[in-house]
């Protein structure tokens, strides 16, 4: 464990609870409209992305020395967005400047604070190295069309990271019936679940972007997943080996089974 004072800017999702309960006595920013810190029981505060100032100065006083980013924000409307104080002035100012997709963006926040004194580390840093044995985890097995479907949907991944584009596909008997973009991965299999095919099922395909940076937004899995893609008419989960993590792993894989999805690591 590192030995020294953690701040965690914690989003959407079960990822910085289980970095709440990893790391020792943790001092947490639970982003409004983002993550509740009702019940969380290390020191927190809950702010918004508009007083990232005040985020800072919470860090400050309490002497953080290191920063983790876990959970999702929802895309930076920079045209919606008023910055509340003038270190969320700088912020905005440095990402208008070179504006890109969610990487970019990650990169220059990342860069931001780790120029006002932090060091923003991976979540890997605290769950250790996220690399998954390529398989079939679950009792339920791919067939040979899904199979199909799940390299068509890793070749385009791998083709979009170039574009920073999303970090999920679904893809049904050799068609793309999804592409994550602005609305999140929870988002597009609702929206895939509309436009799927009447006969077979379609599959998410997820993983880490190429040359994504590791201290932010890894793609994540866990049993809100499994249940998104079964009330979506999904048959089964394939994820990148490197880089993917699935939070209580036995209890996503034991879901799985139970509504019959398979999982498979590529």
């Amino acid at each position: 464990m590192i030995n020294e004072n953690i701040g965690i800017i914690a989003g959407d999702g079960d990822l910085p609870k289980v970095l709440i309960e990893k790391i020792n006595n943790p001092f947490v920013v639970g982003i409004k409209g983002f993550f509740e810190t009702a019940g969380v029981k290390a020191d927190h505060i809950n702010e918004s992305l508009e007083h990232f100032g005040k985020i800072l100065e919470y860090f400050r006083k309490n002497n953080v020395t290191k920063v983790v980013m876990a959970g999702g924000v929802g895309k930076l409307d920079v045209n919606n967005f008023t910055p509340q104080d003038e270190e969320t002035k700088q912020l905005v100012h440095m990402i208008m400047s070179d504006m890109g997709g969610d990487d970019k963006v990650l990169r220059t926040t990342i860069e931001f604070i780790n120029s006002k004194g932090f060091e923003v580390i991976g979540i890997e840093n605290v769950l250790g190295k996220q690399v998954l044995p390529v398989g079939i985890l679950t009792t339920s097995q791919p067939d040979e069309h899904n199979l199909n479907d799940i390299q068509l949907g890793k070749k385009i991944l791998k083709h979009l990271s170039i574009y920073d584009i999303g970090q999920s596909i679904a893809v049904q008997n050799n068609t793309v019936v999804a592409i994550e973009a602005i609305e999140g991965t929870d988002a597009m299999i609702k929206r895939a679940g509309n436009f799927k095919k009447s006969f077979g099922k379609p599959v998410l395909i997820k993983g880490k972007k190429d040359d994504q940076t590791n201290l932010a937004d890894l793609p994540v899995i866990g049993v809100k997943t499994v249940e998104n893609i079964a009330e979506n008419g999904f048959c089964g989960i394939s994820i990148f080996s490197k880089g993917t993590i699935i939070l209580n792993k036995d209890k996503v894989i034991e879901k799985a089974n139970s509504l019959n999805i398979f999982i498979t690591v590529i």
